[in-house]
C-alpha cells in the first residue's frame, strides 16, 4: 500500500509537472513571440533613428550653409547701403552746386537787366531787320535758364 501511494503520488506529481511544463512551454512561446516582435520593432526603431539622425544632420548642415549665405548677403547689403548713401551724398552735393550756379546766373541776369548793359543800338535799316528777327526768335532768358536747371 505504501508503495501504491508513493506511485500514485509520483504519478500526480508527474502529471502536475507535465501540466506545468506545458503551461511553461506555452508561456515561453508567447514570450518568445513577444521577444521576436520586440526585436523586430527595435530594428525598425533603430533604422528610423538612424534615418532621423541623417536627416537632422543634413538640416544642420543646410542651416549652417544658409547662415553663412545670410551673413554674406548681409555684408553685401551693408556694402550696397554704404555705396548708396555715398552716391546719394554726391548727388546732393551736385544738386547743391547746380542750385548755386543757377542762383548766380539769375543774379547775373537780374544785374544785367537792371543796369541795361545790353541795349540794342540800331544804326541802319538792315540792322533793324536783323534785330526784329532776333527779337521774334528770342526766348526769355530766365525761362531758358529755368528749363536747363530744372530738368
Amino acid at each position: 500500500m505504501l508503495n501504491s501511494q508513493i506511485i500514485n503520488s509520483q504519478n500526480k506529481l508527474i502529471k502536475n509537472n507535465k501540466k506545468e511544463t506545458l503551461s511553461l512551454e506555452h508561456t515561453l512561446q508567447k514570450i518568445d513571440k513577444k521577444l521576436r516582435k520586440s526585436i523586430e520593432n527595435n530594428r525598425s526603431l533603430h533604422t528610423n533613428n538612424n534615418d532621423l539622425r541623417n536627416t537632422v544632420s543634413r538640416y544642420i548642415n543646410n542651416s549652417k550653409k544658409l547662415e553663412t549665405e545670410n551673413e554674406k548677403l548681409t555684408n553685401e547689403l551693408s556694402s550696397y547701403q554704404d555705396k548708396y548713401y555715398l552716391i546719394k551724398k554726391k548727388f546732393d552735393d551736385v544738386d547743391y552746386e547746380k542750385n548755386k550756379i543757377f542762383s548766380k546766373i539769375l543774379d547775373l541776369n537780374n544785374s544785367l537787366n537792371k543796369k541795361k548793359i545790353i541795349e540794342p543800338h540800331i544804326t541802319n535799316k538792315h540792322q533793324k531787320k536783323n534785330n526784329k528777327k532776333i527779337e521774334e526768335n528770342k526766348v526769355d532768358l530766365d525761362k531758358q535758364i529755368n528749363n536747363i536747371f530744372r530738368n
